[in-house]
């Protein structure tokens, strides 16, 4: 609660946005191996960074779900092979690792 406290003081996405979205976003990000306090940090992060990119917190709130949801998705994973980068591996790598997928969607997107 500190953590997402904190984060709406310093942010847009506020807490009472977090009250609204989080349980769902926490739960596709559960599904995806993000857990405990470094995951709330990690979350709150970066729907910090997708709110400064829309119009409101519902908007980035949307945006994050799709990223957790698409990222597996059969569609994703077939675009990212076509470049050459298993997703799906990489994640696992990741998530193996205990790093953090946000960035490691980002490098990927960037190759």
């Amino acid at each position: 609660l500190d953590i997402m406290s904190q984060a709406g003081k310093e942010g847009n996405f506020e807490l009472s946005d977090m009250a609204k979205h989080l349980p769902a976003i926490a739960a596709q990000a559960r599904a995806l191996g993000m857990t405990g306090e470094t995951a709330v940090s990690r979350i709150t992060s970066a729907l910090q960074i997708m709110r400064k990119g829309t119009g409101d917190a519902s908007s980035a709130a949307t945006n994050m779900e799709n990223v957790l949801q698409k990222i597996i998705s059969p569609e994703v994973t077939e675009k990212f092979k076509k470049l050459g980068i298993d997703i799906r591996a990489e994640l696992k790598k990741v998530q193996d690792a205990g790093g953090d997928i946000f960035e490691m969607l980002v490098a990927q997107t960037q190759k």
